[in-house]
């Protein structure tokens, strides 16, 4: 990733060797140069870089980057020896949403606005410690944040859930939908105690349902079991130690 923004532009802020800050480049497109602000993330379990570019210029930098690694010079799925004439040697490729949101369930990586929002606080979106600087100066709302990390917890915070497929027929594979119930015993009946805020299905996995949910405190411990709604279906499982299902760790 850095070597696609280093052919299609140059650095003018910041050091790229270091992974916790975010550095500043020019990007030369059809239509002039573009700075942008490159932040690095493993959204998908790599590390790359999330770009911030302004609105009206985003579509000039993404056609940029497609042409300085060589998208569309050719058939993207020919066989390797015969695209080295016309591919350059850095290259991408472009994906939809489907894959995206697939690839960061996988990876761990709850969204704003879609997993947690303005409405939550840090400690809810199970990434306050990748998030939040506990460190810095005097910020909105710092003595909440504070106070939380050294005292407290949540009322509830984000997880995901290890479903069994047990007793479902090979031929279906149940997917959790967004706003789907997370249920769990309390006092000998069952209760809601969550709420399932993204779902996919992973093929690195196997093509087994993945979820984040949004669950209550005292069930949102590792281990602690529970059960989920999914195409008609009743799926158990229980919550995970961590929030990435991959890589699997061994």
């Amino acid at each position: 990733s850095r070597s696609v923004l280093e052919s299609a532009g140059e650095l003018i802020g910041g050091n790229p060797a270091d992974v916790d800050t975010a550095t500043q480049w020019s990007i030369r497109t059809s239509s002039g140069d573009v700075r942008l602000i490159a932040d690095h993330r493993r959204q998908t379990g790599e590390l790359g870089y999330e770009l911030s570019v302004p609105t009206e210029r985003a579509q000039d930098v993404a056609s940029a980057l497609y042409a300085t690694a060589g998208w569309g010079a050719a058939d993207p799925y020919e066989p390797r020896d015969q695209t080295e004439d016309h591919y350059p040697d850095v290259r991408i490729r472009p994906i939809g949403w489907h894959a995206f949101n697939t690839a960061r369930i996988e990876a761990g990586l709850p969204l704003y606005y879609l997993d947690f929002g303005p409405e939550h606080l840090p400690h809810e979106s199970g990434i306050v410690d990748r998030r939040v600087r506990f460190d810095k100066g005097c910020y909105l709302g710092q003595e909440i944040v504070a106070r939380m990390q050294s005292l407290g917890h949540p009322k509830q915070k984000i997880v995901s859930l290890d479903l069994s497929l047990e007793g479902v027929p090979e031929a279906q594979t149940p997917q959790p939908t967004q706003g789907a119930a997370v249920l769990a015993d309390v006092d000998d009946a069952r209760e809601t105690v969550g709420v399932v805020t993204s779902s996919s299905i992973s093929p690195m996995l196997g093509g087994r349902p993945i979820c984040f949910a949004m669950v209550r405190w005292q069930h949102a411990q590792p281990g602690q079991q529970v059960s989920v709604t999914a195409d008609g279906d009743i799926l158990t499982g229980v919550v995970r130690d961590r929030l990435a299902y991959w890589p699997v760790e061994r």
